[in-house]
């Protein structure tokens, strides 16, 4: 499933998702109804933006909601090959839970480095610092993506609770803590604001 955000400028993509499927244990609520959730209202809250002011970033925004992640990637697999001849500049996933976020990583040519210092820059206040180094793997369905040559924007949440919760019946939504994930819409908003509209 996709849904896109055109962008002024044509042919330059940035992916930003998570998973539908999840085990039948539970309501799949961390694993990865809340990604699904989180990429969502932040694409709904740059959509919001540009109907309120006619600002549009300079590139594509696309949602994709992976299928049949937990059967060995196949949705990621299938959709990196069939989107293999665009260029997607940057890919993300969040498929962590629910709680906060408190780095953000990159993989991407020196050239975007720059972006990612800035990326950090505003990220900070909401506590989230940036990671050493230059070589995240973004996620199980991004890693097809970043395979062949997507760039890769990582935020990384605090999964402390996570494999507690997660492939088990306990994974339900009363796990969610609201504070946690109106951060993570902020910090994903902001982020995909800035890295769709960068004119490097």
């Amino acid at each position: 499933v996709s849904a896109e955000i055109p962008g002024t400028v044509p042919g330059e993509v940035i992916v930003l998702g998570g998973h539908l499927d999840s085990w039948d244990l539970g309501h799949g609520v961390f694993d990865d109804g809340a990604g699904v959730a989180i990429t969502m209202a932040a694409a709904a809250a740059i959509k919001d933006h540009i109907d309120r002011t006619g600002q549009r970033p300079r590139r594509t925004i696309r949602v994709v909601l992976w299928g049949a992640e937990e059967f060995g990637v196949i949705g990621g697999r299938a959709y990196a090959a069939a989107h293999k001849d665009e260029t997607i500049m940057l890919a993300g996933e969040s498929d962590a839970g629910a709680d906060r976020i408190y780095n953000v990583g990159s993989k991407v040519a020196e050239a975007g480095l720059p972006l990612f210092g800035e990326i950090g820059a505003v990220l900070a206040p909401l506590g989230i610092q940036p990671e050493a180094g230059n070589k995240s793997g973004g996620g199980a369905d991004v890693g097809p993506l970043a395979a062949l040559g997507a760039g890769v924007l990582d935020l990384g949440q605090d999964m402390t609770r996570y494999f507690d919760i997660h492939h088990t019946p306990d994974d339900t939504l009363d796990k969610v803590d609201r504070a946690q994930l109106a951060q993570n819409v902020a910090a994903w908003t902001a982020a995909l604001w800035l890295a769709a509209s960068d004119d490097r």
